[in-house]
């Protein structure tokens, strides 16, 4: 499992990240970096319609081959990115949805904070503990598999076993009448009659 929650100053410089595994930290700082390029695209396109709205869920920003990169803005321009599992299927729309606000709310007691001074990195207990357990439950739901759902490899790989099931190995001359009446030559009655196996096939 690996996954990234980031908070973004309205300046564009990292307030908060947090990343599992620890040794990818600097791999998700550079897909961070690189998803706000996407969100001042997608703020961009909204226009004034972002003027009365206290939030703005942005949904997908982009995906890789790896990782699927989420992004959420406040109103006062304060940017969250979410990166999770590309193979986390299980992760619903609206659940991304749910977590942003939450992250929201939390933010929002860091600021409410009279010791927190705005703009510095966010260093809260609460905070942190908050965001640990949106980890954990990002990895619950990436190891849920969904009832009477089926991800498309899981079908794949099945579909190829219950092919290798259902066609038995024809061997002998007997087992080849078996299927559609197709003959298959016996190798051993060929050697016997000919005194060789079978002709090799002649190099064009």
């Amino acid at each position: 499992m690996a996954v990234c929650i980031a908070v973004i100053a309205k300046e564009n410089y990292p307030l908060y990240i947090r990343s599992i595994p620890t040794e990818s930290e600097l791999k998700f700082h550079y897909t961070v970096h690189t998803s706000l390029d996407v969100v001042d695209e997608k703020i961009s396109a909204m226009g004034k319609a972002l003027v009365d709205q206290r939030e703005l869920y942005l949904g997908l920003l982009y995906p890789t081959e790896d990782h699927k990169v989420y992004g959420y803005v406040t109103n006062s321009k304060v940017k969250f990115v979410m990166v999770v599992d590309s193979s986390n299927t299980a992760l619903r729309d609206n659940e991304i949805r749910s977590m942003f606000r939450k992250l929201h709310n939390s933010y929002t007691d860091v600021m409410c904070n009279p010791f927190y001074n705005p703009g510095d990195r966010i260093q809260s207990r609460a905070f942190d503990n908050m965001v640990t357990s949106m980890m954990m439950q990002l990895e619950e739901l990436s190891q849920a598999a969904p009832a009477g759902r089926f991800t498309f490899g899981y079908h794949i790989s099945a579909l190829l076993l219950s092919t290798q099931l259902e066609i038995p190995r024809i061997s002998t001359p007997s087992d080849a009448e078996q299927h559609k009446g197709r003959r298959l030559p016996d190798q051993n009655a060929y050697a016997s009659r000919s005194g060789q196996g079978f002709p090799e096939t002649e190099h064009l």
